[in-house]
C-alpha cells in the first residue's frame, strides 16, 4: 500500500514504510500528526525524509509486532 493508503486505514495501529521492518520502529497519529514509536514519552513527532521510503509500500501493523522488533534486536 501507498503511504495515503496507510494513513487512511490506520486506526488503533501503527504503519512503516516497509523498508523498516525488522527495525523496531513505526509510526502513529494522534490529532492529525505523525509520531515515530516506541518512545518512552508515547512517541515523538517526526516523519521520514526518504523519498523512497515516502513513495515506496508501507504496511500497517499491530503494535506488539513493533515492540517485539525492539525487544528482539
Amino acid at each position: 500500500m501507498k503511504l495515503h493508503e496507510a494513513i487512511e486505514q490506520a486506526v488503533d495501529q501503527w504503519f512503516r514504510p516497509v523498508a523498516w521492518r525488522g527495525s523496531g520502529m513505526a509510526f502513529m497519529l494522534k490529532k492529525g500528526e505523525t509520531y515515530v514509536v516506541p518512545n518512552s514519552h508515547g512517541g515523538r513527532k517526526f516523519m521520514t525524509t526518504v523519498t523512497g521510503e515516502l513513495a515506496g509500500d508501507w504496511e500497517i501493523l499491530d503494535p506488539d509486532d513493533v515492540l517485539k522488533e525492539r525487544a528482539s534486536r
